[in-house]
């Protein structure tokens, strides 16, 4: 069990996963952000929301 100020942990735990197949693969691409595991593209409320993720990351 990993202790509750385990950065790395927390980290791991809050990654943005695809709403598809549950993986952390998620990648930005030209035109959209999609899935590099199961091709998932984001619908446009979910890419506004990776975006954030990102800048908050």
């Amino acid at each position: 069990m990993p202790l509750a100020y385990d950065k790395d942990s927390r980290e791991k735990g809050s990654e943005m996963k695809c709403p598809g197949c549950k993986r952390n693969s998620l990648k930005r691409r030209e035109t959209a952000v999609s899935c590099g595991f199961c091709g998932y593209a984001l619908s446009p409320g979910e890419e506004a929301r990776y975006r954030l993720y990102e800048m908050l990351k």
